[in-house]
């Protein structure tokens, strides 16, 4: 995505590594449920249908346009001063951490999963 000034553009990546497929459990799902239905509220008060490609992380009702980086850049670094955590450490790297921990934990859980089903 691309935010510009008409708003959010959605293109494709740069390079196809870019693309992180997230497998997510029931009871994530679920909690993923109840944050979409929270923005029904404020989007039916104000007259607006919550589209299926709605953002789910929006600051607005009817969740049309997502939240600027710089908003979630800014409640990091605050986040890391209150929290004592390293400068050095920065949203993008706790981004890639998060990333490499899920691609582990998926992989070995289909290891898993193969190992018992052989």
């Amino acid at each position: 995505m691309v935010i510009g000034n008409g708003g959010v553009t959605v293109k494709a990546p740069k390079i196809a590594v870019s693309i992180r497929k997230l497998f997510v459990d029931q009871s994530t799902l679920g909690l993923l449920g109840k944050l979409r239905d929270q923005h029904l509220e404020p989007a039916t008060r104000c007259e607006l249908e919550l589209n299926d490609d709605a953002f789910l992380f929006s600051f607005e009702a009817g969740c049309a346009t997502s939240p600027y980086p710089d908003v979630f850049s800014k409640n990091f670094a605050k986040f890391r001063i209150d929290h004592a955590i390293p400068k050095d450490i920065y949203l993008r790297s706790f981004r890639h951490f998060a990333a490499t921990f899920l691609d582990a934990l998926v992989s070995e859980r289909q290891k898993q999963v193969e190992t018992v089903s052989i």
